[in-house]
């Protein structure tokens, strides 16, 4: 089964990229193309660094922009070239088990009609009594373990709202296309507190994507009808909402 690695790197440092090289090569099944935009300040060489480093039949193609984009339009270069379907999503500061690739594949052969296949991110205790299955409340996925099946939709890019994974997987939730969620834990996500997704800019439109959520929510709910298990959901996910005045 061929799949591609879609990264896009801003400013990144030479171990961090030896452990991500590493956890490419040591795939099950290895990447037939890893796509590689450098879009910032990045290490002298790393194209070099990159091509030596590599498997032999794992072919590189790096991208340097001219100016800053950032992530979704970066992504959204490798997503418009990309040779083959199935897109994976690795970001140059994460890492991979070695079998994660053979996992999301193993996912996909079973579940063809889901446009994202992704990680349920770990949560705590109590987040855990959250049922959130309208995304009111939070991105429930780790960016880094996205599986993009472009055979669903090939017209499919990042939506350009922060933070974009949230914002992607809520455009095409609320388009109703299928988004599989899987427990399995094979993402290596570093929480780096410098890291883009930790600057205000990058968290920007959360709350927008919230709201329009949360009334994609409220027309499903005037569809459904009204019964008992219906009022216990608009009950709930009213109450989600209402949680996220008190949250950033």
């Amino acid at each position: 089964m061929n799949y591609v690695i879609a990264t896009s790197a801003r400013s990144i440092k030479y171990h961090d990229i030896a452990k991500y090289v590493k956890s490419i090569n040591n795939q099950k099944i290895l990447p037939k193309i890893v796509y590689f935009v450098d879009d910032g300040k990045n290490p002298t060489g790393l194209n070099d660094f990159l091509k030596y480093s590599f498997k032999f039949n794992i072919k590189l193609i790096y991208i340097k922009n001219s100016n800053h984009l950032g992530i979704p339009k970066s992504l959204n270069k490798i997503i418009k070239i990309s040779e083959f379907p199935l897109i994976m999503r690795l970001d140059a500061d994460d890492e991979w088990k070695s079998n994660h690739a053979s996992n999301l594949i193993n996912i996909y052969k079973r579940n063809k009609s889901s446009l994202i296949i992704a990680e349920k991110k770990k949560i705590n205790y109590l987040r855990k009594f959250l049922h959130d299955k309208y995304l009111v409340f939070d991105n429930p996925t780790i960016h880094s373990s996205w599986l993009i099946n472009l055979n669903i939709n090939t017209s499919f890019r990042y939506i350009i709202e922060f933070p974009e994974d949230y914002s992607t997987l809520s455009h095409y939730f609320r388009k109703g296309y299928k988004i599989y969620l899987t427990s399995n834990e094979t993402t290596i996500y570093k929480n780096n507190p410098y890291g883009q997704s930790k600057n205000k800019f990058a968290n920007k439109d959360i709350c927008k994507i919230r709201k329009k959520n949360f009334t994609n929510y409220i027309k499903l709910f005037k569809n459904k009808g009204l019964n008992l298990e219906n009022s216990i959901e608009f009950f709930y996910i009213n109450l989600l909402n209402l949680l996220n005045l008190f949250r950033k």
